[in-house]
């Protein structure tokens, strides 16, 4: 049965056959087979099927340029059929089991269309009927009351006026204690349900007749600002009033409630308020705060205790691995090697062209020869690549030295069984948030030694903290900053255009007919910008420049959204290099510009669980490019890896080249991928391009700052372009703001006594 025009409809009918399932959203693509039997493909967010339901489904019909007429699901609630024909038909389904379809007729035969209210009320009453005993009515009532359950639960959901998405997530999480669970405290989904925040839960809570000044809406309000603060800008703490000042415009209260509300959390024990010389307390949630004073607390003994082997004596070191490694070592990189070989702890920044890589690999020539155990790590899985091809030694991801482990989401390298190496040097540091610095510290022995790398100039951490800076502003630790470009590297403007714009300085574009290694193109329209930098890509760089668009050019983006976005981009890119022949559709010219947007683009949503656009529908086809979004030790796949699809069928299942090894996804771990063609900067750290093409618009304008372009800039290893307006431009080099994260970690170790001062030691130029 089904009503409703071509574009509006409702059905009622069961999920015959799912054809994917989305684990993060419960986004499903189903065969459903209505009660007039007719069968209908539906796309969208359902509660598991498991036994299946009857469903009232209402969506809109629409037709997809690859995969046809579907049905968009818009709300699906289980439903009970009311016409005998329906009685029986949804019976005959094996909705209930224990019911088949000569059981149904015999059911329906003997109650007529009140077959479901004898279930529901007389249940032994189905006992009149021939083939039901005690053993089957048992059956079909532990079948029936799961039903029940879960249908009161969509029913209850759906009228709180909660998207399908909304319920099946919280379903998923909750299952068929849902419904007790959200009236008990709708404020509980905001930590245990992904992608629902403060006004959500609200907003149930509103529904739900709970008063404005309840206990728990005054907790959840104060918890999420801290941790919106941790995960949005990286905060791992707020002081007093703008903590206040959030909680107010969370509860749309006047100041003085706010800050009872927040004098509540702290009395009761939700927040901890730690105390600061410079004026008011700074507001930690429970778990940052311990992580803070922690780390701090295990750096300072490391740096205290006795090193591992004892120092080395470094001049005659130095002038060895020169002549070992046919190098010459200016001052400052010599002070850097000197620092790592004989503090405890040692930082080590600057940035591109000043020689880190060549500091890295001396160090580890000399340690090596000292028979000293050696251990090199990063972040992420390609910065570790980058590290180990810049050394030739082998280097890690932080998560598999510490050897993580995904079941109890803690490391196997802990106090109790410290990593067994002499020094430990950890590249791209900037990358390490404050959670990762923790569990580092917490895995070394008390003997070892670390050496920090990287360029604190780039953008901070993604989590919460900002751990490198903190550690060379604290005074308590030994900071090499390497500054003098060397000679080789003085001819790249990408490297002197870097700098420029850490100074403050417009870069320098190149002029005349050579080519050069940076560029930027003005385009003050972003459609027009977008437009040019797909031709860019897929024709003039590698006609000019001979790079293949797939593997050596990089698109990175301030952002996911806008006409300049990383959805956008993804889309227009996609068309543009490895298209589908379904999209390839005149516009009424008969040409299509391939900076357009393809028909996918019109199918794009936000997945708030996962904090990113994905496409519905968007199975990636053989030549796409995909980024890994989560770390997956047993593929032994991460976070920020890039592949191509080799192999993809329409259930769902990839198969994906990762730099020559091939590793299959099932239909229900496609949520770990994203498009790669663009990427945002955040997701570039560690990286490094052959090519990076950048665009800057004022379309962006929120997240134009001087360390993403500096960031970005520095992700390319021969050929920079940017394309966007001047205004934008200028904004971003201009602009600083980012390096406001609030931390205590910097001044934890600032006031800690009995500790040796910290030197930061420039280099020469």
């Amino acid at each position: 049965m089904d009503t409703g025009d071509e574009h509006g409809i409702e059905i009622q009918g069961t999920v015959e056959r799912v054809l994917y399932r989305a684990v993060s959203d419960g986004y499903t693509v189903a065969v459903v087979r209505d009660l007039d039997d007719r069968v209908w493909k539906v796309v969208g967010s359902l509660l598991p099927q498991d036994p299946p339901v009857l469903l009232r489904i209402r969506g809109a019909v629409e037709i997809h340029p690859k995969y046809g007429s579907q049905l968009r699901i818009l709300e699906a609630v289980p439903a009970l059929p009311t016409s005998r024909a329906g009685v029986e038909r949804y019976l005959s389904s094996g909705a209930v089991k224990g019911i088949g379809p000569v059981l149904a007729r015999r059911l329906v035969d003997h109650f007529g269309d009140q077959v479901l209210e004898v279930v529901d009320r007389s249940p032994r009453r189905l006992l009149e009927v021939e083939g039901v005993g005690e053993v089957r009515l048992t059956q079909i009532l532990d079948s029936w009351s799961r039903q029940t359950a879960r249908r009161d639960t969509a029913v209850f959901l759906h009228g709180l006026g909660l998207g399908p998405s909304l319920v099946s997530r919280i379903h998923r999480v909750y299952g068929d204690d849902a419904a007790a669970r959200v009236r008990e405290n709708p404020y509980r989904l905001i930590q245990d349900v992904g992608g629902v925040g403060f006004r959500t839960a609200d907003r149930i809570a509103r529904e739900l007749g709970i008063e404005e000044d309840s206990p728990d809406r005054l907790a959840a309000a104060c918890g999420h600002a801290l941790s919106e603060a941790a995960q949005s800008e990286g905060h791992t703490c707020l002081p007093h009033e703008v903590m206040a000042r959030r909680v107010e415009r969370l509860l749309s209260c006047d100041r003085q409630k706010a800050a009872t509300a927040l004098d509540q959390a702290l009395a009761t024990g939700l927040l901890v308020a730690e105390p600061t010389a410079e004026g008011g307390p700074l507001i930690y949630l429970h778990s940052l705060h311990w992580t803070e004073s922690s780390a701090a607390e295990i750096l300072l003994n490391l740096a205290s205790a006795r090193r591992k082997g004892g120092p080395i004596e470094a001049e005659s070191a130095l002038a060895w691995a020169e002549s070992l490694l046919e190098i010459r070592l200016s001052p400052g990189q010599k002070g850097a090697i000197e620092a790592a070989l004989n503090e405890k702890i040692a930082v080590i920044t600057g940035g591109p062209g000043v020689g880190k890589t060549t500091v890295i690999r001396s160090i580890c020539t000399i340690l090596e020869a000292n028979n000293r155990r050696i251990a090199l790590a990063a972040p992420t899985g390609r910065a570790a690549k980058r590290l180990q091809e810049a050394t030739g030694r082998s280097a890690r991801t932080l998560h598999r030295l510490l050897r993580f482990d995904p079941e109890s989401g803690g490391f196997s390298h802990d106090p109790d069984n410290p990593l067994p190496y002499d020094t430990v040097i950890v590249d791209e540091s900037s990358m390490i948030d404050l959670a990762l610095f923790h569990a580092l510290l917490s895995g070394l022995d008390p003997g070892t030694s670390l050496v920090l790398t990287g360029d604190v100039d780039q953008l901070p951490s993604v989590g919460p903290g900002r751990v490198l800076d903190d550690l060379i502003r604290s005074g308590r630790i030994r900071v090499v900053r390497l500054e003098e470009i060397f000679r080789q590297k003085r001819e790249s403007r990408i490297v002197i255009n870097a700098h420029r714009i850490h100074r403050g300085l417009l870069p320098e574009s190149a002029t005349g007919a050579a080519l050069s290694d940076f560029y930027f193109i003005e385009r003050e329209h972003p459609l027009e910008a977008r437009r040019l930098l797909v031709r860019l890509v897929k024709e003039e760089i590698p006609r000019k420049f001979g790079l293949d668009p797939r593997t050596e050019i990089q698109v990175l983006t301030p952002m996911h959204k806008g006409i300049c976005g990383g959805v956008a981009l993804n889309a227009c890119l996609k068309l543009a290099l490895n298209p589908r022949q379904e999209t390839l559709l005149p516009d009424d010219d008969g040409e299509r510009d391939p900076g357009d947007a393809p028909p996918e683009l019109e199918d794009v949503a936000w997945n708030e669980t996962e904090e990113t656009f994905l496409p519905h529908n968007a199975f990636f086809d053989p030549g796409d490019r995909v980024m890994q979004i989560r770390n997956d030790y047993e593929k032994e796949v991460f976070n920020g890896d890039v592949g191509t699809v080799v192999a993809a069928a329409d259930g769902g299942g990839i198969v994906i080249d990762f730099d020559g090894r091939h590793v299959a996804y099932a239909p229900d771990e496609r949520d770990q991928l994203l498009p790669a063609y663009a990427i945002t900067v955040h997701k570039a750290q560690g990286s490094e391009y052959p090519c990076v093409v950048l665009p800057l618009t004022l379309e962006h304008r929120v997240m134009l700052q001087r360390n993403l372009l500096y960031t970005g800039v520095t992700r390319a290893k021969s050929l920079v372009i940017l394309v966007g307006s001047k205004e934008a431009l200028r904004i971003a080099v201009e602009n600083r703001r980012d390096h406001g994260r609030f931390s205590g970690l910097r001044g934890r170790l600032s006031a800690s006594p009995a500790h040796s001062p910290s030197r930061e030691s420039p280099s020469s130029s």
